[in-house]
């Protein structure tokens, strides 16, 4: 949810913390802010905070005065905003920051901004604890101004803290939980600092610490107090944090630690970084740490450090993290929404390649999971994610045959679920940072299931934690609302239910005795009459039965042939299906001024429907329902008046005609339907003489992945008649890393 970004190095920190920011922006956050220390030791913590979005945060740095510490002099920042959008920052092969946005007649953003901030911190806050405004903009100080903290996450223990605090005479300005951080840090290090310092003789309570840290010797005694500072601190607060922490008191060093929440650690020749994301540092470095829980980065302008949550040094390898940057851009189109549902051709095709090839075979890194074991399966996800679950629950009881239950990762652990060592457990995250995803798995974890999850972004959170990884190619999503993500959720979770199948059945014999029945014959418990009647030639009980159930198989097996065949289809079927974009523009224009909108369907499709309801909600602000479309008569259909929009999902042919009959109902209530459908079937003529988009035909159980394209173009198009912010919407955060 909110953004961090920390940078100590060669360069001017604000152009790094900036184009960092710009970069999260797409996590959802109403206001910003900064702060920098240059490299002399008590200078104070320069902080810049505002309410709204970066643009304004720059505004402000322009008109704040930097001191520029070896000349001892001020330089004000003068022109419009130094630049307007990500395109705007260009870094160079020497990681050096410059801007090719000519009417602001600044070309190196470092000498725009004073070079000696060589160290800073920055934040994009989503609020929780009070509301949006510049006093709850991080960072966030201590008392005496020597401690700057950014934080994302959730202190839960932070009424009980900010009590004590207060009784112990610090003052807080701020509604958030997170200034208790940097004044239990600062109480703390007070505390060991006359505790150890007096007995060492290297501290006195009337002096300035600054002054008394005075060689090489005693920063490091005084370096080690503030470590044990920073471990005492994150010990005492429960509940979720990453912290970026800076101090005037060690102006050459940047302190990270996390738990719960996503962190990452970068690194170039020119200097260390730490973010919220990979995606805010893709500019200055592909070389990533990542940190575990509880674990401390101490980052310098040339090394890190990595301490446990005792203080002992540990090692961390880094990895080389290759993603496409382009892929971050907008690459002509006016909003990463729709850039990103017209990106699905491509996201689909890539992750069916990593798992299903031309020839129809399946591949995935699951040979270790014995699923003959597993009794029941539950699929835990949020949001979206949630919805791609509730289409593979059809799929997954339709061919695997085990009870599939899909449930709201947020409202699972706190009901006690009844999983074991024989539940296979899925967890489906975008990010692989949502909060209550993490929860649900660590709970699953203690409860012994097996897990998996299926993730976008390569060495998030839940990758590290779950016993089996699959990965989506959908590419960085950056608007709020998920599109791609989605389909290339559905398409995978389709391929791992066919290859389950595929394992629990292998090759089924019809006619002749299987080896299952051959192993009972030959085995010494079985009695002499069903040896008897198996010497038969008449075919008995058993054999009758394993005979049907082997034509059942034989349906099932050639059902997901032509699925498989239907998948590696679905990338050119999606292209097809994005050719209905001028359609759902036009009916996005007719309906934009509605205050209510249903979808209804029955089975895949009310599943579908719900994630298409969904994707209004959030980025038009139209209110929206999706029902099963069986359920109308049962309640909702009193909402149904004249000029309503209708959305039904008509793609099962076993099942349409019902579907129709409710689609007729609430034309009979003075409804406007909108029918999303793949039928080569007549459709009634009252529906007919509506509105109906016609989608590539393709096997019922994958057509959420098709269905759900009308609706997404759909919602854009309504959001963008009403002048709203497509990729941002309000409220609202891409990656939801507090519960």
């Amino acid at each position: 949810m909110c953004g961090i970004v920390g940078y100590i190095g060669k360069e001017n920190a604000v152009p790094v913390l900036i184009n960092g920011l710009i970069s999260l922006e797409y996590r959802g956050y109403d206001s910003a802010g900064l702060a920098i220390i240059n490299k002399k030791r008590d200078e104070n913590i320069e902080v810049i905070k505002t309410k709204g979005k970066v643009e304004k945060l720059q505004e402000k740095i322009q008109e704040k005065l930097i001191v520029n510490s070896e000349e001892s002099i001020h330089v004000k920042l003068k022109a419009s905003p130094i630049y307007k959008n990500r395109n705007t920052i260009k870094i160079d092969k020497n990681n050096k920051a410059t801007n090719i946005n000519k009417t602001t007649g600044v070309n190196n953003i470092s000498n725009a901004y004073g070079i000696t901030a060589n160290l800073g911190i920055a934040h994009t806050r989503w609020a929780t604890h009070g509301k949006p405004s510049e006093k709850n903009a991080h960072p966030q100080l201590d008392n005496s101004k020597t401690f700057a903290v950014v934080h994302n996450g959730i202190i839960e223990n932070y009424d009980e803290l900010k009590s004590m605090l207060i009784n112990k005479g610090y003052k807080f300005f701020s509604e958030t939980d997170t200034e208790i951080i940097p004044n239990l840090l600062h109480y703390y290090f007070i505390e060991i600092l006359q505790l150890e310092g007096t007995k060492r003789e290297i501290y006195n309570k009337d002096k300035k610490i600054s002054e008394q840290i005075n060689n090489k010797k005693i920063e490091k005694i005084y370096s080690e107090i503030y470590l044990k500072a920073i471990s005492k601190t994150v010990k005492t607060l429960q509940g979720s944090f990453a912290l970026g922490i800076i101090t005037n008191l060690f102006p050459d060093r940047l302190i990270a630690i996390k738990k719960d929440s996503p962190l990452v650690i970068g690194s170039n020749e020119n200097g260390n970084f730490i973010a919220s994301d990979i995606h805010a540092l893709l500019s200055y470095t592909n070389k990533f740490y990542f940190i575990k829980d509880y674990e401390i980065a101490e980052l310098t302008e040339e090394n890190i450090n990595f301490y446990d949550f005792n203080l002992n040094k540990k090692e961390i390898k880094p990895n080389n993290v290759e993603v496409d940057a382009s892929l971050c851009e907008k690459n002509g189109y006016e909003d990463y929404m729709l850039k990103e549902i017209f990106e699905q051709p491509r996201a689909i095709r890539e992750t069916i390649g990593t798992a299903l090839t031309d020839a129809n075979k399946i591949s995935l890194p699951l040979e270790k999971i014995n699923f003959k074991e597993f009794n029941k399966i539950y699929i835990v996800a949020c949001g979206t994610a949630m919805h791609a679950g509730l289409v593979a629950k059809n799929l997954f009881e339709h061919y695997i045959k085990l009870p599939t239950e899909v449930d709201m990762a947020s409202e699972f652990r706190y009901r006690n679920p009844l999983i074991d060592e024989k539940t296979l457990c899925i967890f489906i995250s975008q990010s692989g940072e949502t909060a209550d995803t993490i929860a649900a798995l660590k709970l699953s974890k203690e409860k012994k299931c097996t897990t998996i999850a299926i993730v976008n972004v390569i060495e998030s959170s839940i990758t590290r934690i779950a016993d089996y990884v699959l990965y989506t190619h959908a590419g960085p999503e950056i608007a709020v609302a998920s599109t791609k993500a989605y389909t290339c959720q559905v398409t995978l979770l389709s391929i791992l239910g066919i290859y389950i199948y595929e394992i629990l059945n292998g090759k089924i014999e019809t006619a002749n005795i299987d080896d299952r029945l051959k192993e009972k014959i030959e085995t010494a418990n079985i009695d002499d009459r069903l040896k008897e009647k198996t010497k038969n030639a008449n075919i008995n009980g058993i054999l009758k039965e394993e005979t049907e159930n082997a034509n059942i198989d034989d349906k099932l097996k050639e059902e997901v042939e032509r699925l498989k065949k239907d998948i590696l289809k679905l990338p050119k079927k999606v292209e097809e299906t994005l050719k209905c974009s001028e359609k759902m523009k036009e009916l996005a224009h007719k309906y934009y001024k509605n205050k209510d909108i249903f979808f209804i369907g029955r089975e895949i499709d009310y599943a579908v429907a719900r994630e298409g309801s969904l994707k209004l909600k959030e980025i038009s602000y139209i209110h929206s329902e999706a029902n099963a479309a069986g359920e109308l008569k049962h309640g909702p259909i009193a909402l149904i008046e004249k000029g309503v929009p209708v959305i039904g999902i008509a793609t099962n042919d076993e099942i349409n005609s019902k579907t129709f009959s409710n689609i007729e109902e609430v034309i009979a209530r003075g409804a406007d339907s909108i029918l999303i459908t793949n039928t080569e079937k007549a459709i009634p003529e009252i529906i007919n003489n509506n509105q109906v988009i016609k989608i590539a035909n393709i096997s019922p159980m994958i057509s959420a992945i098709i269905s759900i394209i009308p609706m997404q173009l759909f919602a854009y198009y309504i959001a963008k008649e009403k002048g709203l912010d497509v990729d941002k919407p309000r409220n609202l955060a891409k990656s939801v890393t507090v519960e």
